[in-house]
């Protein structure tokens, strides 16, 4: 479970690595050229990347509480056991909720830089 997350966090630093040197090497492309670069445009619109942000915070209050009641579950009736279905239901749910929040919050940082 928590192996998922350290690859998904790795995999996204990577891509965001990536589109880094490539806006750099597109940069110096037109520099070459002697154009101004053009303004990137935000893969959002500000709404949604707003909405997103919404949705995720709701996801993530979701998951916390489902985390939050198997504990107590656990705590209160020692006997009873959850399955690795339970703790990978409750693992992605919050990895989604995270995910939606930090997509949104940066279309939304996009939008503001723009303006």
């Amino acid at each position: 479970m928590i192996l998922t997350f350290i690859t998904a966090v790795l995999v996204s630093l990577v891509f965001e690595r990536q589109e880094r040197r490539q806006a750099f090497e597109e940069s110096l492309e037109y520099r070459r050229m002697g154009k101004e670069m053009p303004k990137s445009k935000p893969k959002l619109p500000l709404l949604e990347s707003w909405l997103n942000i919404t949705l995720g915070i709701f996801i993530l209050g979701f998951g916390v509480i489902r985390l939050g009641s198997i504990f107590y579950i656990l705590n209160e009736i020692p006997s009873e056991r959850f399955y690795s279905e339970d703790w990978e239901f409750v693992s992605v749910i919050i990895a989604t909720g995270i995910a939606l929040v930090l997509l949104g919050s940066k279309s939304v940082r996009q939008h503001r830089y723009k303006a």
